[in-house]
């Protein structure tokens, strides 16, 4: 199972960037097994301070309850997956 964290904020450009390209890739993948959540920060601030997140946007992809990878930024589509599918 494939979890996958988006925090964001309404007023964050590039998370406003990020935000069609996160979708289109969720989207295509809706024959795996993923999990997606969508955080609005400071809204999580729990679930930020749980995940270490200290800019926005940033993802966070945990794969089988293993440790969580952390990536910061708007990511490309094509790096989106490749990162979904490690």
């Amino acid at each position: 199972m494939r979890k996958i964290i988006k925090f964001h904020a309404d007023w964050c450009g590039p998370c406003k960037n990020y935000e069609p390209i996160f979708k289109e890739v969720t989207n295509k993948l809706v024959d795996w097994e993923i999990e997606t959540y969508d955080v609005d920060t400071p809204k999580g601030t729990e679930m930020s301070v749980t995940y270490g997140v200290n800019s926005i946007p940033t993802t966070v992809i945990i794969v089988d309850d293993k440790k969580p990878r952390k990536l910061v930024g708007g990511l490309s589509a094509s790096n989106l997956t490749k990162e979904l599918s490690a």
